[in-house]
């Protein structure tokens, strides 16, 4: 029926489901804990990119892009040639657990995103 609990957003929203399934955000947000554990100070760079500060480790960024998929130059941001971006966890697979898709290496002048963040954390120069 519309109105009901999965016809509308707050359906989508929440951690756990009705059922005590935990959801693909459940899974994100214990990787989002992982990542900024323990950051010092948060900035906002722009409506699309937050970055994340630590006194022991390196920069941490989330990105993502409201207009569609892009590529973007980050190497302005980063103080290494190359960027490990891991992604959020987007799907479950048929017995209910968490579809990751392994980290990747690139090159910090070309990063590819869209309307699902990613993080995005500066790796050593070879």
């Amino acid at each position: 029926a519309e109105g009901s609990y999965h016809m509308n957003q707050w359906g989508f929203m929440g951690l756990v489901s009705r059922q005590g399934v935990k959801k693909p955000s459940f899974y994100t947000y214990k990787m989002m804990l992982n990542k900024l554990k323990g950051f010092r100070d948060a900035e906002k760079i722009n409506d699309y990119t937050y970055k994340f500060s630590f006194a022991d480790k390196r920069l941490v960024f989330v990105l993502w892009s409201d207009e569609g998929p892009t590529s973007i130059d980050f190497s302005n941001y980063v103080s290494t040639n190359k960027v490990k971006i891991s992604h959020i966890v987007t799907a479950l697979d048929g017995n209910g657990n968490p579809v990751y898709v392994p980290d990747k290496v690139i090159s910090a002048k070309l990063i590819a995103i869209s309307e699902i963040p990613v993080f995005v954390e500066g790796v050593k120069n070879e």
